[in-house]
């Protein structure tokens, strides 16, 4: 098992299919969310906002349209994929591969279900 090689395969398909699946919708990966795509952070990157009132606790965090936007387009893009041809297990292996080496993408593959 070369599972640097297995990871950079993993990650190298998801990418191309999320970046074919904005171009798809019409509306291609800008920068920012390229950069994001290439380089997912390992801890959330919008802050948590809290009243700190013991009370009525209320703890609120923002939202991050950029990572949602990733997120639904890696779920068109693996609905796309599994419509065309159930036997793919390419999504399967992306999401065991960066699974087991605790990669940023699982995170985003299992949010894209």
């Amino acid at each position: 098992m070369d599972r640097p090689g297995d990871l950079d395969a993993a990650l190298t398909f998801v990418i191309g299919r999320v970046e074919a699946q904005a171009m798809l919708s019409g509306e291609p990966l800008d920068e920012d969310e390229r950069l994001l795509l290439n380089d997912l952070p390992t801890t959330p990157s919008m802050p948590e906002i809290s009243n700190d009132d013991p009370m009525f606790s209320t703890h609120i965090r923002l939202r991050d349209t950029t990572y949602e936007r990733l997120c639904a387009l890696a779920k068109a893009a693996r609905r796309s994929d599994v419509a065309e041809n159930p036997a793919l297990l390419d999504w399967d292996f992306a999401f065991s591969v960066t699974k087991l080496n605790n990669h940023p993408m699982y995170w985003l593959l299992q949010w894209a279900g």
